[in-house]
C-alpha cells in the first residue's frame, strides 16, 4: 500500500490516487487554472498496457478551478456523474473527505462515463480539470469494488498506469521456436509454456498464475508428460513443483494448469515458470499445417490488486510434408505392380510401406517431417528391372511462424507436398528363332573336337618312328 497524503486544503486526500493498483501523474504545461484555452485528457502511461479483458471507465465527480499548483480546487461542484446526497453542497461535502479510498469505493456514481480506457484505446478526452473515479468495471462485475475504483485528480494531462497492467511475459513454444518441421505423424511433439515475472511481483504476498493451452485435432495430450518448474534466472537450475503445488484440469482438447501462489522463491524479478509436455501429432495427417497450438496465461491476485488479468493468446504451428508420385513405364504410361518403402537415413529404419496392388499406380507418403529418406522399390512389376534406391532430402526455414519449403530435385513443388513420375525400365529378351540361334555353338564345337582329332593322331605317327 502506499501512503496516502491529505490535501493542504479542502480534501487533500482526494487529490491522491488509490494506490491499491494504480499510480497517477499530471503533465507538465497543461494543468492551471480552469481556463477554456486548456485541454485535458486522460491515457494509459506509455510503456503500460491494459490487459484484453479489462475496461476502465472514468466518471466526472467534483469540477472546479484549479490553482496554479495543480492541487487546490476552488469553486467546487458536483460533476456530470455524481450528486452526492442532497444533504450537502459539493464544496461541503469535499470537505469531510480524509480518506480518499473509502470516498472512492462508497460513492454511486450515475449516467454516462465521460471516457473509457480499453486494450486499443488507451487515452480519451476530459470535459474539465477536477476529480475523476475510475472504476475497473470488469472486476466490480466479480465483486471486487474494493480494489476497482480510484480517485485522480485531473488539472490537464493524466497519465494512469494501472497495476493490472505489468504483465508478465508469456510464450509458448515448441524447441524453442514458434513453428516446427521436425516431428512427423505419430512423433510426441514437446511444448513449452512460459511466464516471465515483472519488477512488481515482489510486492505480492501470493501470485497466482494459471496456464490455458488448448490442442489442435492432430494432437493428442500424452497423460502424465506434464511437469511445472521455475528457475530464478535464465542460469539458475529449474526446480520443479511437486504435484501439489499446481492443479491440473485435462478435458478434451484443453488443459490447464492453475497455481494459487508461485511461491516466496518465484516471486522476484525474472523468474520464469515453466510448463511443459508433450503431445502426440495423430495418426494420417496431412501435409502442410497440421496442427495450430495456443495457450494464453492469466496472473496477479484477486485479494491484492486490481484482480487477474489475462495475456494475449500466443500460437505454435505444426507442419509436415508429402512425397507424392505415379509409377509409369519407360513410356511414360502408368504402371501397376510396384510396392515401395521408405527408410529413415540409415537405411534400415522403416518409415513406411505401401504394398504393390492391382491397378494401383500413384503412392504417397504422407505426415513426414523435414529430414533425409531413402525411396526403395521393394515390389518390382514383372518383367521390370528394379529402381535404382533414391535418397530425398526435405528441408525448409523457420522464421516466427512462417516456413519456406526448400526444392528437391527432379520433383515439383507444391506448399508441403512434393511429386514426380517415377520410371521403371523392362527388362531384355533374349534372342530365340530367326537369329542366328545356337548354331554358331555348334560349329565351333565341331571344330575343336576335329582339331583334338588331328592332334592325336599325329603324337601316335611320331610315337611308331621312333
Amino acid at each position: 500500500m502506499k501512503k496516502m497524503k491529505r490535501l493542504a486544503a479542502l480534501f487533500l486526500a482526494v487529490v491522491m490516487v488509490l494506490a491499491m493498483g494504480m499510480t497517477a501523474m499530471a503533465v507538465d504545461g497543461t494543468g492551471g487554472d480552469d481556463s477554456s484555452e486548456k485541454t485535458y485528457s486522460i491515457s494509459v502511461k506509455e510503456g503500460a498496457v491494459i490487459p484484453e479483458n479489462h475496461t476502465y471507465k472514468v466518471y466526472q465527480i467534483f469540477t472546479g478551478t484549479l490553482d496554479s499548483t495543480g492541487k487546490i480546487l476552488s469553486d467546487i461542484e458536483y460533476g456530470k456523474n455524481y450528486h452526492g446526497d442532497g444533504s450537502n453542497t459539493a464544496y461541503a461535502e469535499a470537505k469531510t473527505i480524509t480518506d480518499a479510498n473509502k470516498f472512492a469505493t462508497d460513492i454511486t456514481v450515475e449516467g454516462e462515463p465521460v471516457a473509457e480506457l480499453t486494450h486499443t484505446e488507451t487515452s480519451a478526452p476530459l470535459p474539465a480539470s477536477g476529480y475523476y473515479l475510475v472504476i475497473d468495471v470488469s472486476k466490480v462485475s466479480e465483486g471486487a469494488d474494493q480494489v476497482s475504483k480510484f480517485i485522480v485528480n485531473v488539472g490537464g494531462d493524466i497519465e494512469i498506469e494501472p497495476k493490472v497492467s505489468r504483465i508478465p511475459d508469456f510464450e509458448k513454444t515448441v524447441d524453442g521456436k514458434d513453428a516446427t518441421v521436425d516431428y512427423a505423424s505419430g512423433d510426441h511433439i514437446p511444448f513449452t509454456l512460459t511466464a516471465t515475472m515483472k519488477e512488481d511481483v515482489a510486492d505480492y504476498e501470493s501470485y497466482q498464475l494459471t496456464f490455458t493451452d488448448e490442442l489442435s485435432d492432430n494432437l493428442s495430450y500424452d497423460t502424465g508428460s506434464l511437469k511445472v518448474a521455475y528457475k530464478v534466472s535464465d542460469s539458475a537450475e529449474a526446480v520443479e513443483y511437486k504435484s501439489g503445488e499446481y492443479e491440473l484440469n485435462v478435458k478434451g482438447k484443453n488443459i490447464t494448469v492453475s497455481m494459487s501462489d508461485i511461491g516466496n522463491e518465484a516471486r522476484v524479478p525474472g523468474a520464469k515458470i515453466i510448463v511443459t509436455y508433450t503431445a502426440t501429432l495423430d495418426a494420417g495427417v496431412t501435409s502442410g499445417e497440421v496442427a495450430k497450438n495456443s495457450a494464453s496465461l492469466e496472473f496477479g491476485n484477486n485479494g491484492d490488486t486490481q484482480g487477474v488479468g489475462k495475456t494475449t493468446t500466443d500460437i505454435v504451428k505444426v507442419y509436415t510434408f508429402a512425397l507424392d508420385f505415379d509409377k509409369v513405364d519407360e513410356d511414360g504410361e502408368a504402371l501397376d505392380g510396384a510396392g515401395f518403402t521408405l527408410y529413415a537415413e540409415d537405411g534400415t529404419t522403416v518409415v513406411a510401406t505401401i504394398e504393390a496392388g492391382e491397378g494401383k499406380t500413384n503412392f504417397v507418403f504422407d505426415g513426414l517431417k523435414a529430414g533425409t529418406y531413402i525411396l526403395e522399390e521393394t515390389t518390382v512389376p514383372d518383367g521390370y528391372n528394379k529402381m535404382e534406391n533414391k535418397t530425398i532430402v526435405i528441408s525448409a526455414s523457420v522464421d516466427g511462424e512462417n516456413v519456406t519449403v526448400n526444392d528437391i530435385d527432379d520433383w515439383t513443388k507444391s506448399d508441403f507436398v512434393f511429386t514426380t513420375d517415377i520410371q521403371n525400365y523392362a527388362g531384355v529378351q533374349l534372342p530365340s528363332t530367326g537369329g542366328i540361334g545356337t548354331t554358331i555353338f555348334y560349329v565351333v564345337g565341331g571344330i575343336m573336337v576335329l582339331g583334338a582329332c588331328v592332334l592325336l593322331i599325329t603324337k601316335k605317327r611320331m610315337s611308331a618312328r621312333e
